[in-house]
């Protein structure tokens, strides 16, 4: 079965021209050779495989004879897998993400559905909006056992690589800019205001300490999941926006091209906080300055996590809740913390372990110190009313 989208049919469709290879975290620049990421399995599906999907489904749609072109996998994912098309049937280069597994217990294809219906919904209302881009879907195809998922190639390189290398005004500005892009998005799929929902977090993370696997119950996670638990009620007394979840919004999955971000390996996942992304976001950008091969950014931290909130902020006319932010930015810090090992292997998995355990103990240290506040105004406050 597939679904292709009327631009690609007509083939009249046309791709912003392309500058750089997009330099993803396990893509060989050369093409065609998977580096880093997940291991690869002998039942994956191959460039030889996905190439004959592809023009089984696309050329038999045209109406001349076309060439297809698929390298890769460029870049292997414990879900999925990403492909580069070229030829005269696509209308730019286009990226072929191919699910082989299911996510939060579905099947592929279900993921696939779900990528697809989010990639559709996020470009229609990011047409015509200077700030919000993302790559144009050209169609889904599902298979028997997986799903495949056709878009624009979006050429240049993500943050993750991008900002360590570039000029201090150029990460503050692209910083900036990611935190516009999250507002701009947030607001198109809608907010709704409501009580901070904080004890699945807590009941998360403590089942991830008991369960002893991580090897992690020394003390900077022990004082910092008292403090959360300490903070808690506090923080639920607060009412923040929802709105549905992206789920994985970091440096990785957006890409810088022309001066302006592109958002990739886009979700839409469950009604979720607003700041769930945001903490996110803001603990992938931070501890890519703590790595040795960044320590030139380590004084722009608190710049770069400072220019986000201030886009987002500004854009969205809205004030971020400090202590709320804080309290959930510690929760996900923890809890990466506690998965790191799952998506890195040694010896990337041990510069992520000192870079997040660092993280947590900033992040401790900023909530203590937000909760002090906190207490000493409640006594002015008391004792005034006194």
């Amino acid at each position: 079965m597939s679904r292709l989208s009327e631009p690609f049919l007509s083939r009249g469709a046309s791709c912003s021209p392309p500058t750089r290879r997009a330099q993803i975290r396990g893509l060989d620049p050369r093409g065609g050779h998977h580096r880093q990421g997940a291991a690869l399995n002998i039942s994956d599906p191959d460039a030889n495989r996905v190439e004959d999907i592809v023009r089984s489904r696309f050329v038999a749609s045209a109406s001349v004879a076309t060439n297809v072109h698929v390298q890769g996998p460029l870049n292997a994912r414990r879900f999925s897998r990403i492909f580069r098309g070229d030829g005269d049937v696509f209308p730019c280069p286009v990226a072929i993400k191919v699910f082989i597994q299911g996510q939060f217990g579905g099947s592929p294809l279900e993921a696939a559905r779900a990528y697809h219906h989010a990639l559709e919904e996020i470009y229609a209302v990011s047409v015509g909006d200077p700030v919000l881009a993302v790559p144009q879907p050209f169609g889904l195809i599902e298979e028997l056992d997986f799903g495949l998922v056709v878009a624009e190639w979006i050429e240049g390189p993500v943050l993750s690589e991008w900002l360590p290398h570039c000029t201090r005004a150029e990460a503050i500005l692209a910083s900036r800019n990611a935190g516009i892009w999250l507002s701009r998005l947030q607001r198109s799929v809608g907010v709704a205001y409501r009580p901070m929902e904080v004890h699945g977090v807590l009941e998360h993370l403590t089942a991830s300490i008991g369960s002893g696997r991580h090897g992690l119950g020394g003390a900077v996670v022990a004082r910092a999941a008292q403090l959360l638990a300490k903070m808690a009620d506090r923080v639920a007394a607060e009412e923040v926006g929802w709105c549905r979840s992206h789920g994985d919004f970091k440096p990785e999955n957006l890409v810088a091209r022309e001066g302006q971000i592109v958002g990739i390996d886009l979700d839409l996942r469950e009604m979720a906080p607003a700041v769930h992304d945001i903490a996110h976001f803001l603990n992938h950008l931070q501890i890519l300055c703590y790595p040795p091969w960044s320590f030139h950014r380590l004084g722009d931290a608190p710049r770069l996590v400072g220019a986000f909130c201030q886009g987002y902020a500004t854009d969205g006319r809205v004030e971020l809740p400090s202590l709320v932010l804080t309290w959930q930015r510690l929760g996900n810090a923890l809890n990466l913390l506690l998965r790191h090992s799952e998506w890195s292997r040694p010896p990337r998995a041990w510069v992520a372990g000192l870079a997040l355990r660092r993280l947590v103990k900033e992040l401790t240290g900023d909530l203590s110190r937000l909760a002090c506040s906190a207490d000493a105004s409640a006594t002015r406050v008391a004792e005034v009313s006194g």
